[in-house]
């Protein structure tokens, strides 16, 4: 709190708060002026404060920066009226310092900044649902995604765009307390259908509740995993046709394995029985020779006593 004078501007009071707040001691501030303690750090809003005064008799709620005797920087929101006495008028003013509010709004803003630039630019679509489905807010990911416009916020229902679920079992979605992830499938504002992949959250903001989805176009994956299936499908039919065809040839090579064997097992018992049968054959022609020999031998000794 402070006291000065009109229309010089001197201080002629001033509190201990005021004192410990901006790090004077009472000498370095009474009688001299804000300008000479360069306490505001804008001139045009010390004037201003002045002038609201002169003009209105009080200010409220006026919000100016303020510089401490170190050179430190603070946020002050300054009210205040007239004051007279015994011919003379002052000014009454008090600063609240609301440094740390004001941090702390800053550091909001920029969080809510820094937010917004993630959601911005994240390439899956982020969109905010009420408890009845209504699309609340959505990044343009999302949007764009769809084919649709920020003008379709507030305006379309979940019901509008999934392809997938009845609804009987989207408002069971949207009645589900625990976070859930899912395949469904999204209708595009051309009338193509997509393949998405959910993941939903409930959340509370200003007492309200709502479901927080992020959504990624699998289109193209499942077109792969499509694919990829028939191609092994594919593989496999003609690994099944390789392996019979396979097993046919090595029953056919068995098959010729054995007539081979067959074969040989017919011709060493060919080989077996023809041995003994030239040995028999031999032993046969021998005796006939022997036979016809003596044959003739015997008819000759007959023709020859004839003869005589």
């Amino acid at each position: 709190m402070a006291v000065a004078t009109i229309p010089e501007r001197k201080f002629t009071d001033v509190n201990d708060a005021f004192l410990t707040a901006l790090g004077y001691e009472m000498n370095e501030v009474i009688g001299k002026m804000p300008i000479d303690l360069e306490l505001f750090v804008s001139p045009d809003e010390q004037a201003a404060v002045a002038d609201r005064l002169q003009t209105d008799g009080h200010i409220d709620g006026f919000e100016a920066l303020v510089r401490r005797k170190d050179g430190t920087v603070l946020h002050g929101i300054f009210s205040g009226e007239l004051l007279g006495s015994v011919g003379r008028q002052s000014f009454l003013t008090v600063m609240v310092d609301i440094t740390a509010r004001k941090q702390a709004e800053q550091a909001l803003v920029r969080e809510r900044r820094r937010y917004q630039t993630l959601v911005a630019i994240a390439q899956d679509g982020i969109y905010l649902l009420d408890e009845r489905g209504t699309l609340v807010e959505a990044n343009e990911a999302f949007l764009s995604m769809r084919g649709l416009t920020s003008e379709a916020i507030g305006r379309l229902n979940v019901r509008d765009w999934d392809a997938a679920f009845p609804a009987d079992q989207l408002e069971a979605l949207l009645q589900h307390g625990r976070p859930l992830l899912f395949e469904t499938k999204h209708r595009h504002a051309d009338g193509r259908v997509l393949d998405v992949e959910v993941h939903v959250v409930g959340v509370e903001l200003d007492g309200q509740r709502y479901k927080l989805a992020v959504s990624r176009d699998i289109t193209v994956r499942k077109e792969l995993q499509r694919q990829i299936e028939e191609h092994n499908r594919s593989l496999a039919d003609r690994v099944s046709l390789a392996v019979a065809e396979s097993r046919t040839k090595d029953q056919l090579l068995i098959a010729q394995s054995k007539q081979a064997a067959m074969g040989e097992m017919i011709g060493n018992i060919a080989h077996q029985w023809r041995q003994p049968l030239n040995a028999l054959a031999r032993t046969i022609g021998t005796q006939s020779v022997r036979w016809l020999a003596t044959r003739d031998a015997r008819g000759f000794t007959s023709d020859a006593n004839a003869a005589r």
